[in-house]
Parts: C-alpha cells; structure tokens; sequence
C-alpha cells in the first residue's frame, strides 16, 4: 500500500526515492521536449526497460507529459509538466550549493583529461 503524503516537502522529497527519477527530470529540463532515444543518450547507465518504468511513474505523477505523433514513422516525446518545469531552479540551486561545498574547481587540463559525467554537457 502506498504512503499518502500531506506535506508538500514530503511529496517533492519523494519524487526523488527512485534512483533514476531525478536523473530523468534534469535530462528533460535542457529541451522542451525530448524523444527515449535522447534520453537514454543523455543517462547512458539507466536500462530500456528502467526508463519506460520511470517516464511512466513520472508522467502518472503529473511530471513528465508524454506526446504520441501519429506520423510515419510514429514517434514519441516526453516533455516536463508545469510542474516539472518548476523544479528546474531545484537543480540549478543544487548545482550552486555543490560548487560550495565539492572540491576546489578542476583546472582546464583536468577537465580535458576526465571522463564526462552526467552533469557535463556541451
């Protein structure tokens, strides 16, 4: 049986319990929409099928919005909610108090040298 939360800071919090969910909400905060194939670019470790299990909870949550085009050949987008959209400033005040409190920032060489992660995008 599923938990019904009262407090607003305990629903957003929840939102983050699944691995995968905040991952898949900052990928689609970078476009206004986005296809699976984009996605799973954009988060290379989550599985086909952890994706579909995520965008389908997301969307049910009334975060993640899913378009269907009955084109040829058919194809799908996924696009952030109202909702969705607002937790954009979430990650960027994320991003800010990290800078704060991680390591002193990398010198141009290290960053030439280490391996991109899923924060770093061109």
């Amino acid at each position: 049986m599923k938990k019904v939360c009262h407090c607003p800071v305990e629903r957003a919090l929840s939102l983050f319990e699944r691995k995968w969910n905040a991952k898949v909400i900052y990928a689609l905060t970078s476009a206004d929409a986005k296809r699976f194939s984009e996605l799973k670019r954009d988060i290379p470790d989550i599985s086909n099928m952890m994706l579909t299990s995520t965008l389908r909870e997301l969307e049910e949550r009334g975060i993640v919005k899913r378009e269907q085009f009955n084109e040829i050949p058919p194809h799908v987008e996924y696009s952030l909610t109202e909702g969705g959209r607002a937790m954009k400033p979430i990650f960027q005040r994320m991003g800010n108090g990290a800078q704060n409190i991680c390591h002193p920032p990398l010198t141009r060489r290290q960053i030439l040298e280490k391996p991109r992660s899923f924060c770093e995008r061109s």
